[in-house]
């Protein structure tokens, strides 16, 4: 019968949506709906149900279970409709008609009723939003051309819409300030109307902005987890392609990345409970599917690196010769002219068999050599004949004097001369030894009455002069003065948050006076924080620990029991392993122990303290719970570590 008490939320919709049935029974469809409304995650397993049923390939099947979400949706109040409007039941219904997905194989009378009742919904349903975005998204897409006809049949017992208000003023009491000021006729209430209208739609913006960042979020999430858990699905180690491992290392490095963006979506989101439940849900898959990827991936995909890192090809990938030419193109300089060679570089010895000195200097004779000036006489730079160009000359060496030449003008900071500049004319050893002693210069005739002065040689650059007070018969020593060092401005100092270093062992941890804080009290399950009385380390004095207590006072085992936490921005918090996930049946005579966790908070701030905390646990093998809350009423922070 459908009023058994054993049946459950499974066997009754296997009966509703049956193929033998010659009609839809509605008898086990009202029983559904009361089973429904009598547990507490009813709604949750329900639509997890009906998702799956819906997507059947065999259309009857796929036609009842529409209609039993139609008799659910009018049957099982707000909480359901909450469950309907989520992005994790519509992208199941979106897939019925989606090509991409399920659409090519779902036949055309359930594509329509979907869209029938999706159409329907996001007009009657006005505070699931989702619902909405969701139809409209499909006709952006092009799935939808035309809305479809308006079934009042599917909302004729659901409770009259709201009446129509402006979503902008949602505060009772600035609605009332609006109003009297508008009523108002001095201007500077006018003026205080328009300030408090643009606060509120500025406010109205930045809610909008922050909605829309977290849901692109959350499908980036979803899009990342589903695609590498579906190739995780199909993953065999000798069969797939390292292509194919390296993609899913790419998507697993997107998740570890997305990790942050979650915790801190789950910091900012204060004020909807539903965004914080889907944030943590999200975190919970991520962290499930890196996880898979670490344990059957990562090993194969790390030996074969390693392999490669040795000089192992793969035998059936070899290495094309292309990637020899590419890497040459991307050096600084060009040498296509240069042969190319697969022998070793030539040793200093062979330097003469690569090029002959009649590549590099003129096959004329040599140029005579500088002839030797005075010593008293002016400073100049000798004559050199420039060899002439060789005839083939490697453009290499081309590229290397034009860099060569462009570094030494960005050193002196003006351009180099094309040429040396010609020296004056000066007579030749031969041509002074054809003149009388009496007029040739003698390189060591000089006073007898001053002391032989020190002979500086002309450097080829000119240099700047000496400054008018050094003396002039001391040696001119000019030196570059080393650039001032100017010591780089250090940032200020900020106190370091992490807390991936800091453990406190539980037998360490020494209680306080302060009065523990009770977390969470239904259905038999009690969580308790204990607080200590020191810091984390000595060093760490913006730190507060504390001990999460869950015990159990029920009569039956609680299992896969994980508490999470979350923090605002200005904070961060750490949860040490438990020391347990399960809690055996209460007995009053011989007790077992609670499970005890210890949490870390840094608030370097010394903000007030508010964490939101999620709690899962399973009561039985069909019922799973999820709850939310948060912890205020903290110790202040000026007290911690002395309480």
């Amino acid at each position: 019968m459908a009023d058994d008490p054993n049946e459950t939320l499974e066997t009754l919709l296997n009966k509703a949506t049956s193929t033998l049935n010659r009609q839809d029974d509605w008898e086990y469809i009202m029983a559904f709906c009361d089973k429904v409304n009598f547990e507490i995650e009813g709604a949750q397993n329900a639509t997890r149900l009906i998702a799956h049923k819906i997507q059947s390939p065999q259309e009857l099947e796929a036609l009842r279970a529409l209609t039993v979400l139609e008799a659910c949706v009018k049957n099982c109040g707000e909480i359901f409709q909450k469950e309907l409007g989520k992005y994790r039941f519509l992208n199941e219904m979106i897939k019925v008609v989606s090509p991409k997905y399920l659409g090519d194989k779902t036949s055309e009378k359930v594509q329509k009723r979907v869209l029938v009742m999706l159409y329907t919904w996001s007009i009657a349903l006005t505070d699931q939003i989702k619902i909405r975005d969701a139809y409209q998204m499909l006709k952006k897409q092009g799935i939808v051309t035309t809305d479809p006809e308006y079934d009042q049949s599917m909302v004729t017992d659901l409770p009259a819409p709201k009446e129509s208000r402006d979503t902008l003023f949602t505060d009772e009491e600035k609605r009332k300030q609006l109003d009297k000021l508008l009523k108002s006729t001095r201007p500077e209430d006018l003026q205080a109307a328009n300030r408090l209208i643009k606060s509120v739609v500025k406010e109205d913006e930045d809610r909008m902005e922050k909605m829309k960042k977290r849901n692109e979020t959350l499908e980036e999430v979803t899009n990342n987890i589903r695609l590498l858990n579906e190739m995780l699905t199909h993953f065999d180690p000798d069969v797939t392609a390292i292509s194919d491992m390296q993609m899913m290392k790419e998507l697993y490095d997107s998740c570890h990345k997305l990790r942050p963006t979650l915790f801190r979506l789950a910091s900012d989101t204060d004020d909807d409970e539903e965004a914080l439940m889907e944030i943590l849900r999200a975190n919970d898959d991520v962290t499930r599917v890196m996880q898979s990827f670490e344990k059957i991936v990562s090993p194969k995909l790390t030996s074969v690196t390693d392999r490669k890192a040795d000089g192992a090809a793969e035998p059936d990938k070899p290495q094309p010769e292309v990637e020899k030419e590419t890497s040459m193109d991307n050096m600084l300089l060009d040498f296509q002219s240069a042969p190319t060679s697969s022998a070793p570089p030539p040793t200093t010895d062979d330097v003469n068999s690569l090029f002959s000195l009649n590549d590099l200097l003129p096959s004329n004779p040599p140029p005579q050599p500088p002839t030797l000036a005075p010593v008293n006489s002016a400073p100049m730079i000798p004559k050199l004949t420039a060899p002439p160009q060789p005839q083939q000359k490697p453009s290499a060496f081309s590229d290397i004097d034009a860099l060569s030449r462009g570094l030494m003008e960005q050193t002196l900071g003006h351009k180099l001369q094309s040429q040396f500049p010609k020296p004056a004319a000066r007579p030749t050893l031969h041509q002074l030894s054809q003149k009388p002693v009496a007029d040739v210069p003698s390189l060591f005739d000089l006073p007898q009455t001053q002391p032989p002065q020190p002979t500086t040689i002309a450097p080829l650059l000119p240099l700047n002069p000496p400054p008018t007070s050094l003396p002039t018969s001391e040696p001119l020593i000019v030196a570059s003065n080393p650039p001032s060092t100017v010591m780089p401005t250090q940032p200020p100092q900020t106190q370091d948050m992490s807390l991936a270093d800091v453990f406190v062992a539980l037998e360490s941890i020494r209680p306080s006076t302060f009065a523990p804080l009770t977390v969470y009290d239904k259905n038999g399950i009690r969580v308790m924080l204990h607080f200590a009385k020191d810091h984390a380390s000595p060093v760490r004095t913006d730190t507060l620990v504390a001990v999460v207590s869950i015990m159990s006072t029920r009569t039956n085992p609680v299992q896969n029991i994980v508490f999470q936490a979350a923090v605002p921005k200005v904070m961060r918090i750490k949860l040490q392993p438990p020391s347990n996930t399960d809690l055996t049946a209460f007995n009053p005579i011989l007790s077992s122990p609670p499970i005890t966790q210890v949490m870390i908070i840094a608030n370097p701030a010394h903000k007030d303290v508010k964490v939101r905390f999620k709690l899962d646990y399973k009561i039985d093998d069909q019922t799973s719970i999820f709850e939310t809350g948060e912890i205020n009423n903290f110790p202040p922070a000026d007290q911690w570590g002395k309480l």
